[in-house]
């Protein structure tokens, strides 16, 4: 079973609070937050370099290669709520013919935390 946890981004001050601006109601069992923070779920997963990855990151996808070549990027992409799973929904894919993005496991020795869209907007657009 996955570990429960959230991180919210204050959409005023522009930071990643540390758990602060949102509480449990014990009464409806819901999240309750501040109107401007914007929630973000943790998937479960962690990349290569053991990071926890949330819902709004952006991550980085290599094909492994064998050891002798460099690690090839595949793609960046947005990690989001889809099929009532994690997805990560591709905004750069390079130049792979044939490719199709669902055949992108999660294995954490392909993916990397690069940032997330809130901190780091400028990921989202396509090169």
């Amino acid at each position: 079973m996955r570990e429960i946890k959230f991180r919210a981004w204050d959409i005023q001050a522009k930071c990643i609070l540390g758990g602060g601006g949102m509480q449990l109601n014990a009464t409806t069992g819901r999240l309750d937050c501040l109107p401007s923070v914007v929630i973000m779920q943790y998937t479960g997963l962690k990349d290569k370099n053991g990071k926890e990855i949330y819902e709004g990151d952006i991550v980085q996808f290599y094909d492994r290669g064998n050891m002798f070549d460099d690690d090839l990027l595949l793609c960046t992409a947005q990690v989001t709520m889809r099929f009532a799973g994690w997805y990560p929904e591709p905004i750069n894919v390079k130049g792979l013919r044939g490719f199709r993005f669902e055949d992108v496991s999660w294995r954490n020795e392909q993916c990397e935390v690069i940032g997330n869209i809130y901190e780091n907007p400028e990921l989202l657009r396509v090169k």
